[in-house]
């Protein structure tokens, strides 16, 4: 699908528009309202596609577009090539010259989720893992969902706030520590030249890797059949796992709790070694559809906390300490480039 250009649109000197760019979908709001505009990432051909039909419906152009957006941004000119999506890359400069009269800032997608944790008002929070949070410590933001991105908001003491830092750290290895987490790693390195952490675990690939390999390992005809139809429908097999680890019976049960235990228990590990990187006392903030969808699962019924905290590793006194909290706002991406587009048209 694709739209007609709206360069010749007015400009509204008075519009700011957030836009949160996902491998799946791109949100967008801007500060006349509190309505999230959708829109499908594989239904347009680019990202100029979609701003050219939100405008034409808006009947103007804004003054202020900032654009998180999933992928790894060049430093000079800003142009940012989504990871998970077919798409060309996005230059601001470009955007800039096609659409006269409006400022555009583009950011990792990670600044737009930092963003929104430190700006908007009451976020919502449900705690996972109790701790004691440094008042200026740094604080490590992960979206677990089609990618594994990560970001962290480090104090700086000159300015006394927040400054949002991007990473590409869901890119980052996976070191196994049992033997059926070292036979997924040697299932993984006969498909990849480097074996990541979102290639493991997380939406796109990572949660259909590992139920591929441990379907190969332990054979489940009921579950091995409603995952295929799920993945035929479009549909999330991370629900179809859950489901029948909650719910259902015998053998597919059992299968289907295994499955989210390794994955449970290896975002422990890959989240404790961020920490550790990070120095992150300031907490550790999950959003995404994996994280908001399993991440009380993970908590209570999976190693997910005690590989965390690892006793016995180094730096587990204050690993600790750590709280670790799920973001229930799933729009806190977008909001937060909504305040970032405020803050570059000042």
């Amino acid at each position: 699908m694709d739209g007609d250009s709206s360069a010749d649109l007015p400009v509204d000197k008075t519009l700011y528009v957030g836009i949160d760019v996902g491998g799946t979908k791109v949100n967008i709001i801007d500060n006349t309202s509190e309505t999230i505009h959708r829109y499908g990432t594989s239904e347009y051909a680019s990202m100029e596609a979609i701003l050219d039909d939100y405008c034409a419906k808006k009947g103007s152009r804004p003054v202020s577009v900032a654009l998180a957006m999933a992928g790894p941004r060049d430093d000079e000119t800003g142009a940012v090539k989504l990871t998970n999506a077919d798409w060309p890359a996005f230059n601001p400069l470009e955007a800039q010259r096609r659409y006269a009269g409006t400022k555009f800032e583009t950011a990792n997608d990670m600044i737009g989720t930092v963003a929104g944790v430190l700006v908007e008002a009451g976020v919502d929070l449900e705690q996972l893992k109790p701790g004691t949070l440094s008042p200026t410590g740094t604080k490590l933001v992960l979206t677990i969902s089609t990618g594994f991105g990560v970001a962290a908001a480090v104090w700086d003491r000159h300015s006394r706030k927040y400054v949002p830092m991007a990473s590409e750290g869901g890119h980052i290895g996976l070191q196994p520590e049992n033997d059926d987490e070292v036979a997924y790693l040697k299932f993984l390195q006969a498909k990849y030249p480097h074996v990541s952490a979102e290639l493991a675990l997380t939406g796109k690939a990572g949660i259909e890797n590992l139920i591929d390999h441990s379907l190969e390992q332990h054979g489940d005809t009921e579950l091995a059949q409603t995952i295929a139809h799920a993945r035929a429908a479009g549909q999330p097999v991370g629900a179809v796992l859950l489901a029948f680890a909650t719910e259902g019976q015998g053998q597919s049960k059992e299968l289907a709790h295994k499955i989210l235990g390794h994955l449970g228990n290896m975002l422990g590990s890959v989240i404790r070694d961020l920490c550790v990187a990070f120095s992150a006392t300031g907490g550790v903030y999950m959003t995404g559809s994996i994280a908001l969808a399993l991440g009380e699962y993970f908590a209570r019924e999976t190693g997910f906390l005690q590989r965390f905290v690892h006793q016995g590793a180094t730096h587990d006194t204050w690993i600790q300490k750590i709280p670790i909290y799920l973001i229930i706002d799933p729009h806190v991406a977008v909001k937060g480039a909504l305040e970032l587009a405020k803050q570059h048209s000042q």
